[in-house]
C-alpha cells in the first residue's frame, strides 16, 4: 500500500500484511531494493540517518554519501554522477535517472518494479533490516545562543572522532550523537544511536 502527501513528493509504505512502516524503515526497505537491483552505485542520505544504511551498503558493496539535513543539501547530492538513489528519511525519495527532486509517483513505480524483478515482498525485506535505536530530542535554544552552543560542541568534542557535515556528529564504539541547530526555530536537536535504547538515551541525556 502507498500513501502520497498533498504535494505528491512524500511517499509512505504499508506492507502486504497491513503493517505501516516508519519513515526510516521505509527508507531502508527501498534502499535495500535499490542495492539489490542496481548492483553498484552510491546512495545519499542525511547525516542523522541510522548506521543501518552503512551495514546494508557493506553487504551489497554500495557506497553511502552523507549530506546535510536540509532539503536543498539532500537534493544537491543528485548532482554526483554515481548517486543512484537519494532519501531524506521523511518519506522523500529521489531517483536521479528520472529527475533531481522528490517524486512520490515515480517512486511508487520503481518500488513495484524492483519488488517484481527480485520476487520479494515488503515484509520479507523488513526482516532483512537490522534493528536500530535512534532517539531524537529537541532542546529550546534562543537564536543568539546557537553560535555559542555550536562552538562549545566543537570545542568539547575535539578529542573525539567527529564529522562536521551538518552540526557536530560524535562517534563512539557503541554508537553516535549528532548535535544540530534548527535552521528555522529556536531549538537545538540531539540525535543519538546505539544498538540498545538505554545507551542511546544515555547519549542524549549526557549531551
Amino acid at each position: 500500500g502507498f500513501l502520497i502527501d498533498n504535494g505528491a513528493e512524500k511517499l509512505f509504505l504499508v506492507d502486504e500484511k497491513g503493517k505501516i512502516l516508519s519513515d526510516e524503515t521505509a527508507m531502508f526497505v527501498i534502499a535495500y531494493l535499490v542495492m539489490k537491483t542496481y548492483g553498484k552505485g552510491t546512495i545519499a542520505v542525511p547525516i542523522n540517518v541510522s548506521s543501518v544504511i552503512d551495514e546494508l551498503a557493506e553487504k551489497f558493496n554500495f557506497k553511502i554519501k552523507r549530506t546535510g539535513t536540509s532539503p536543498r543539501n539532500i537534493m544537491n547530492a543528485t548532482k554526483d554522477a554515481d548517486v543512484v538513489f537519494v532519501a531524506d528519511c521523511r518519506g522523500g525519495f529521489i531517483f536521479p535517472e528520472m529527475q533531481h527532486t522528490f517524486d512520490a509517483m515515480y517512486s511508487i513505480g520503481k518500488v513495484i518494479e524492483m519488488l517484481m524483478q527480485n520476487g520479494l515482498t515488503i515484509s520479507q525485506i523488513r526482516k532483512e533490516i537490522p534493528s536500530f535505536e535512534v532517539i531524537h530530542k529537541a532542546i529550546p535554544c534562543s537564536w543568539d545562543k546557537k553560535g555559542l552552543t555550536m562552538r562549545h560542541a566543537i570545542e568539547n568534542t575535539k578529542d573525539k572522532k567527529t564529522e562536521l557535515i551538518d552540526g557536530v556528529k560524535v562517534f563512539f564504539n557503541n554508537g553516535w550523537v549528532l548535535l544540530l541547530p534548527d535552521p528555522d526555530e529556536a531549538y537545538f536537536h540531539i540525535w543519538a544511536e546505539s544498538k540498545d535504547k538505554m545507551t542511546a538515551k544515555g547519549f542524549v541525556d549526557l549531551y
